[in-house]
């Protein structure tokens, strides 16, 4: 919890992607998703909702929302175009909060379903930058690594509210309803 705390004490309010981004390599790659605060709420929130559920969505959730990042990223270096992905950033961040907030046991379908919904728009976002970076591969590399850092903080604080029991509802409910509150902001802003 305290990491998570720390990483979004360094996140600008303002959205990790440009669709005109610069910089170079691995540095610029692996701080670039602790940068936006929509982007760590989505990371750690994914992460989170994976280890409330436990079992086999603690990392299967995560890994393909890795996997289809990288997809949605391919998308947008190779230029295709991705209707409001703002918009499918922001409500990501919303819907992500909701289900951690609510109770909602989803069916495994259902899961995998919003969890690469959510990914592809994050991924296209920022892939859409990588050919301005100087390195495109080192940034990219690097992108993934501090994503799935984000994902796997998210992932051990759910797993630790799962496993409080009633007391760690509670907090499951307050940091869902601070994501969500996030995602109108950002719904709202695009």
């Amino acid at each position: 919890a305290f990491s998570a705390l720390a990483v979004l004490g360094f996140a600008s309010v303002s959205e990790a992607h440009t669709f005109g981004a610069y910089g170079a390599g691995f540095g610029a790659g692996f701080l670039h998703p602790f940068s936006g605060l929509d982007h760590v709420l989505a990371m750690l929130g994914v992460g989170l909702w994976a280890g409330l559920m436990g079992k086999d969505s603690a990392w299967k959730l995560p890994a393909l929302f890795v996997v289809m990042m990288v997809a949605g990223g391919v998308a947008g270096m190779i230029g295709m175009a991705l209707p409001l992905a703002e918009v499918g950033i922001a409500l990501s961040v919303f819907l992500v909060g909701i289900v951690i907030a609510l109770p909602w046991n989803a069916s495994v379908a259902a899961r995998v379903g919003l969890v690469g919904f959510f990914a592809v728009f994050h991924g296209f976002a920022h892939g859409a930058e990588i050919p301005q970076a100087a390195l495109p591969a080192l940034y990219s590399a690097w992108f993934v690594l501090a994503t799935s850092v984000l994902l796997v903080m998210g992932t051990g604080a759910g797993s630790v509210m799962r496993r409080a029991g009633r007391p760690g509802m509670r907090w499951r409910e307050a940091a869902g309803g601070l994501i969500a509150a996030a995602g109108v902001v950002f719904l709202v802003s695009v």
